[in-house]
């Protein structure tokens, strides 16, 4: 079970991201980096356009599509300085120069003709490269009946990464966000999981929330405040942030946050995210004033927002929607107590 920052719990981290529309990813990859969890969920994940070469198949990243073409990417970048067409250098042979060397110290011409010395598919070889095999293993491992077998670094054979995750005790996104961000394979499988909100952005980890915020001096509730804010990890332990990325209005006003430049504007943040993501300019986003609509509840009160009426109802907004989603009717999921089967005194 875990619970996002509204206090609705999902059974899943997989189920909580579906829900708030981020990969496992990319939520495991902002975790890592400190950010509160109302700032993982909430913002939207950047939609990485796939590079394509001259016959529109597409790739991951450019260095995917030199590697399949035995490009070297240096070369193709200075190609492409001089004016060279994409189907030019992948096409002519003439410009496929990529000497590649093996464990041996024997010199090839490309990373294709080294796999075919080793009767190693080119793309398994690339693969066991960036889960941290050696250049030797991975050219020297056979390849089991193309069961495609995983192997741990003490010579553990399993039938897929998530087998072998599980024999470790840690989930198969964060191992493979691991081995993306350089860990070798042994330092991936062994560091354990521990709990991400007890450490601060150092990268010290605490047994509680508040035996951390303790060595900052600073409360509980004042920390969560600030995270509710939208400040970073480092900003609501210390009061300051040493991090120079900070956030620019349209008249060069800077701010520690786009939540924070929203409250100057006196605009929610969702509306300036969904205000941007249809075009608007940062001007607009921030200076047209939000145009309230009246709500009404299922016995025809009048609110000025959503957010108004749940908490007259004292139920969160994301579970209210989350309700609706599912088919309940208004009066259901206002009237109905949180965590408990038996509905609220209808009033």
């Amino acid at each position: 079970m875990i619970k996002d920052h509204t206090g609705f719990i999902y059974k899943t981290v997989d189920d909580m991201c579906n829900e708030w529309g981020i990969s496992v990813d990319e939520f495991n990859r902002r975790i890592e980096k400190g950010e509160p969890l109302s700032r993982v969920l909430t913002i939207p994940e950047k939609k990485v356009e796939p590079v394509r070469d001259h016959t529109g198949k597409p790739f991951y990243t450019l260095e995917d599509m030199c590697d399949y073409y035995d490009i070297d990417i240096d070369y193709y970048k200075e190609k492409v300085a001089e004016g060279y067409s994409v189907k030019e250098i992948l096409c002519h042979k003439g410009y496929r120069i990529r000497e590649v060397v093996d464990h041996l110290g024997i010199i090839y011409g490309s990373i294709a003709q080294m796999c075919n010395t080793y009767n190693i598919p080119r793309v398994t070889y690339n693969a066991r490269i960036r889960y941290g095999w050696s250049k030797e293993e991975a050219l020297l491992i056979p390849i089991n009946c193309g069961k495609n077998k995983i192997m741990d670094h003490i010579g553990n054979e399993y039938n897929s990464i998530a087998d072998m995750c599980k024999v470790y005790g840690i989930p198969r996104n964060l191992y493979i966000t691991r081995i993306k961000s350089g860990w070798s394979q042994e330092k991936a499988l062994l560091t354990l999981v521990r709990d991400r909100v007890t450490h601060d952005h150092c990268g010290n980890f605490y047994v509680s929330l508040s035996a951390m915020c303790n060595v900052y001096g600073i409360d509980v509730l004042e920390y969560e405040k600030r995270v509710g804010m939208g400040w970073s990890l480092e900003r609501a332990l210390t009061g300051h942030d040493t991090k120079k990325n900070k956030v620019y209005d349209h008249e060069g006003n800077a701010y520690y946050s786009i939540k924070e430049m929203c409250d100057a504007y006196k605009i929610s943040q969702s509306s300036f995210n969904t205000r941007i993501r249809l075009g608007w300019s940062l001007e607009k986003a921030l200076t047209t004033p939000l145009i309230h609509k009246i709500v009404k509840d299922h016995r025809g009160h009048e609110y000025n927002s959503v957010i108004a009426m749940c908490k007259d109802y004292k139920i969160s907004k994301a579970i209210y929607y989350n309700r609706i989603k599912h088919g309940w009717s208004m009066r259901d999921a206002l009237t109905t107590s949180v965590g408990k089967k038996g509905r609220r005194a209808l009033r």
